[in-house]
Order: C-alpha cells, then sequence, then structure tokens
C-alpha cells in the first residue's frame, strides 16, 4: 500500500462523512524511486503483458476489430 494513500473519514458541519480527507503529511514524493522501478515495466515486459491480456480477452480483441472495421 502506498503510504499517500492514507484517507480518514472525517464529519463534516453537516452531520454527513467526508471520507475523501487524506493524510497531508504524506505524498508520493516519500516514495523511493527504486520503488517506482519496480512497478514500471521495460519493453520487453511490456510486450508480454499485451499479448497476454490480447489472449486472455481475445473475444473481446475480435468484437473490437469487428466494430471499429464498421464505423
Amino acid at each position: 500500500m502506498l503510504s499517500g494513500a492514507n484517507v480518514e473519514n472525517e464529519v463534516t458541519e453537516d452531520g454527513e462523512y467526508d471520507s475523501h480527507k487524506e493524510d497531508e503529511s504524506e505524498t508520493l514524493s516519500d516514495i523511493d524511486d527504486s520503488d517506482v522501478d519496480a512497478y514500471l515495466h521495460n519493453e520487453e515486459e511490456k510486450h508480454m503483458k499485451k499479448m497476454l491480456w490480447e489472449r486472455v480477452n481475445r473475444v473481446y480483441v475480435a468484437v473490437r476489430k469487428i466494430l471499429s472495421a464498421t464505423f
């Protein structure tokens, strides 16, 4: 879980809950570059992920090709 993703519930003046208040003491700049690099894919990994997604979702891909050819 990202450290900047802390969300708290706070009661507003009208008695409703505001669940979008973030802890302002933590931001995404607190994440090390090496941690970010671990989540990013290189070109080969992107290609493999695309091929896997298209294989798993081949019906969706086929329908999209048909629809794009008709419009």
